[in-house]
């Protein structure tokens, strides 16, 4: 059994060690050899452990997966409110984000638009996660009672996937932090009671760093096919 445990144990810090080198670099432009010669593991022993790039391609992602999901339990258990828990988790997510490689995201859509059913899994387990925590929020009076949150939250998930196509849609002066950060600052306002809002305004005023103004008159319109 220890030996079993051990064997786990290992498996699950190589993957997540492949992981952080993942994020880092993208995952299409990490290549066995990358990995090979960072993790100073020989290429025979990686294809003895994973059949294919396709196979740990799936076990890193589902590890990426797993580790959010944990790290957003954690946050809810420990925040004070259900509103600080759902704006740290946010701000969690940002700081992944930010020390992310836009190639990992892009290649994390082609991904799951060839494993149809990963992508609904993922979907479920964060909108249970979600849902449950907003319910108790609704409960101590944080969040309106008369709101839709599972299309709400499905709205959420379907702007969080177009982040990964940000670049497509907007100039570049505007980062894929200032539409993440609006987009979920945005959502919590919208769902907050008048007692929640107070939660929110306290919260953002310890961490302006969510939102970031851009003057008007500094904005540049969209013009097609330019970034």
């Amino acid at each position: 059994m220890k030996q079993e445990e051990t064997l786990a144990t290992s498996h699950k810090s190589l993957i997540d060690s492949i992981l952080e080198i993942m994020i880092k670099n993208g995952i299409g432009r990490t290549t066995m050899d990358h990995i090979s010669s960072t993790l100073k593991i020989s290429k025979r022993t990686l294809y003895e452990i994973f059949s294919s790039k396709d196979s740990l391609i799936a076990e890193v992602i589902k590890a990426y997966n797993t580790n959010l999901a944990d790290k957003h339990l954690e946050i809810a258990q420990t925040s004070n409110n259900e509103i600080e828990a759902l704006l740290k988790i946010f701000l969690y997510s940002r700081d992944i984000i930010n020390h992310m490689d836009i190639g990992f995201y892009h290649d994390m859509d082609a991904f799951y638009m060839r494993n149809h059913k990963n992508s609904r899994e993922t979907q479920f387990i964060y909108l249970k996660n979600m849902l449950a925590l907003v319910e108790n929020g609704v409960k101590n009076g944080l969040f309106r009672e008369d709101i839709n949150y599972l299309v709400h939250f499905r709205m959420l998930v379907l702007q969080m996937e177009s982040l990964k196509r940000f670049e497509q849609t907007f100039p570049s002066d505007i980062t894929l932090l200032d539409v993440y950060d609006t987009v979920c600052v945005s959502f919590v306002r919208g769902i907050a009671s008048e007692k929640g809002m107070k939660v929110i305004d306290k919260f953002l005023s310890k961490h302006p760093e969510l939102v970031r103004k851009i003057p008007l008159n500094q904005v540049s319109p969209r013009i097609e096919g330019q970034r």
